[in-house]
């Protein structure tokens, strides 16, 4: 996706990364260590577009040291298994190159290693570049959600909270973009009540405004997934560190496409 979503070469993409801090949380990461966050959402939209509100969650997080990254986010078409794990040991943007971290932990929630689910998909590696640029190689898991339902999205939550610390938690990152192509102010209330719900960790309540609303959310397994970890982990609840709009940042409030950091602690 480098050349689509974010710029294809490395110092245009280093300081595109550089602006989407500086106009979104306003500093360069590092940031103070917060240790009490356990998850952030992120979107995925071309860096234009989401990227300023990204940077808010990995701005929060930029002062602590992980051992890897877990990312969620959805397989777009739904064409793969339930849930996919990477199978290359590494994955390259104009960056640099990061390990993928091996682990069986998530096998017993029916992940397999499948490729071809990854390969077209662009909802995790447009999080890489930023997680690159705040913390290094860091080793990334990543894991793709064709079956969103909420008994997966549990089933993976539960499996996140059983992955390898060695001392410390990974990072673990939700990929998401909320309401699409519709009006600037409907977006907006439909998001609202989804963002309530996600602030409480409510993953049945979450699931009923998905229904109820017609919430277009891509990721809203990868979200309910990353809420189950949060619970069982120990969190008290969500906060919403930005919301915008496609329409900010083009002007065209007309079809937009919605977009959140949220951390959990």
């Amino acid at each position: 996706m480098a050349g689509l979503f974010y710029q294809g070469e490395a110092d245009p993409l280093r300081d595109e990364i550089e602006s989407c801090y500086l106009r979104g949380p306003g500093s360069l990461p590092p940031g103070p260590a917060r240790g009490d966050i356990l998850a952030v959402i992120c979107p995925h939209a071309g860096y234009m577009y989401s990227g300023m509100v990204a940077c808010h969650s990995y701005h929060a997080i930029s002062g602590n040291r992980y051992p890897y990254v877990a990312m969620v986010g959805p397989d777009h078409r739904s064409a793969g298994p339930g849930l996919s794990l990477s199978g290359h040991d590494r994955w390259e943007t104009p960056l640099m190159s990061s390990p993928v971290f091996r682990s069986d932990a998530l096998e017993g929630c029916g992940a397999i290693r499948d490729e071809a689910t990854h390969h077209p998909e662009h909802s995790l590696e447009v999080q890489l570049p930023i997680i690159q640029y705040t913390f290094g190689a860091i080793p990334i898991l990543p894991v793709l959600m064709s079956d969103q339902s909420r008994d997966a999205a549990v089933r993976l939550g539960g499996g996140l909270a059983g992955l390898p610390s060695e001392g410390e938690r990974p990072a673990v990152v939700a990929s998401s973009d909320l309401t699409h192509y519709e009006p600037d102010g409907a977006a907006r209330d439909k998001d609202a009540a989804l963002i309530d719900a996600v602030l409480e960790m409510d993953v049945d309540s979450f699931y009923g405004v998905l229904r109820r609303r017609r919430v277009s959310a891509c990721g809203y397994g990868a979200i309910a997934a990353i809420m189950e970890y949060s619970r069982e982990m120990g969190a008290s609840g969500g906060r919403l560190l930005r919301y915008a709009t496609s329409g900010d940042a083009g002007g065209d409030y007309s079809a937009v496409v919605g977009y959140c950091s949220i951390s959990f602690s």
